[in-house]
């Protein structure tokens, strides 16, 4: 299957721009607040400036805190992989660069304030505001979250990382960069909140590899759900429903629910989570694009009965002298 010749562009602090990388890794998912990009490069390049071309020492040249734009493609048609600063460079042969998503900025600022009957858009807004008027963060506020208010909910003096990572760990509320129409959109909300459009996957024929992929039946699905329901008073229930002996899975919920209810969403995770279907990672090429949030539909020419639509959490994209790949991991089936 040829696509075309690999181009891949690196530009970073919007003046140095390399055309090639030793090796790139972009790693996005809905599990993890932070989206991480590495890239390998010699430690010292070739630069041109219009007619001159000339070796400079790279690592000399860029520092921590710098921004990176990483673009790649075939041919002449490449598209933005991955944006953000770099967080650490390892001198190191080749010369590494860890990097963040613009989230690393949440990093550089910290908040301490305390919200009484505050609605979590509240919360959210506040830290963008105040990292947009100290930093110049152009960030929106995803209109979709959870309308729930705090009764009390005190920022101690942690950076923004600290308290995405609080509302994630206390109520289930996972964040993350989307974009949304175009514009860069912080997307707080339950895990499985967020979905985009469709990809579709047909075994060997636009995929490379599907070792790393498992189809499981109902006999291999046996789930026990802990739902938290966080009330508007303040209080908490929980609830615990489904087989004893099966996987953990937990649900976080929010507002006024009755036990029936809330007994009700849990076994419909249970059944989300149990219903037969592939689960794990293929190995495709940079095209067709896929991202997390994104529904796969899976199709297997030697097992048609399989086919059906799967949730992609997570998407590992490597670039380098191997060529371009990306490796979608599907968590349930849709």
């Amino acid at each position: 299957m040829y696509l075309g010749q690999l181009k891949a562009k690196v530009t970073i602090a919007d003046k140095y721009v390399l055309n090639g990388v030793h090796s790139c890794e972009i790693k996005r998912s809905v599990h993890q607040i932070v989206q991480t990009a590495k890239i390998e490069l010699p430690l010292s390049v070739v630069m041109q400036n219009y007619d001159l071309r000339k070796q400079i020492n790279l690592s000399g040249l860029i520092k921590e805190g710098d921004s990176i734009k990483i673009e790649a493609g075939y041919d002449n048609v490449t598209r933005l992989e991955f944006e953000g600063y770099i967080k650490r460079i390892n001198y190191t042969i080749p010369l590494s660069i860890e990097c963040e998503d613009e989230l690393y900025l949440f990093r550089k600022m910290n908040f301490k304030k305390s919200f009484n009957d505050a609605p979590l858009k509240d919360i959210i807004q506040y830290i963008i505001d105040e990292l947009k008027k100290q930093m110049g963060l152009q960030l929106e506020v995803y209109k979709g979250m959870p309308e729930f208010p705090f009764k009390n909910f005190l920022m101690k003096n942690g950076n923004g990382i600290d308290v995405l990572q609080e509302l994630k760990d206390k109520y289930g509320l996972n964040s993350y960069l989307i974009s949304v129409d175009g514009v860069k959109t912080l997307y707080v909300g339950l895990m499985y909140g967020y979905k985009t459009t469709n990809v579709k996957y047909v075994f060997n024929r636009n995929t490379i590899a599907t070792s790393d992929l498992k189809y499981n039946g109902f006999e291999n699905r046996r789930y026990k759900a802990t739902i938290k329901n966080f009330n508007p008073d303040g209080t908490t229930t929980t609830l615990e429903t489904g087989d004893k002996d099966g996987e953990q899975t937990n649900v976080y919920w929010f507002g006024s629910h009755t036990i029936d209810e809330l007994r009700h969403f849990a076994e419909a995770q249970i059944q989300m989570f149990g219903m037969p279907g592939y689960k794990g990672s293929i190995d495709t090429f940079l095209t067709p694009y896929v991202e997390p949030g994104m529904i796969a539909n899976l199709s297997d020419p030697q097992f048609p009965d399989r086919d059906g639509n799967h949730y992609v959490g997570t998407v590992t994209t490597t670039i380098g002298s191997g060529g371009g790949r990306r490796k979608p991991e599907v968590d349930f089936k849709v």
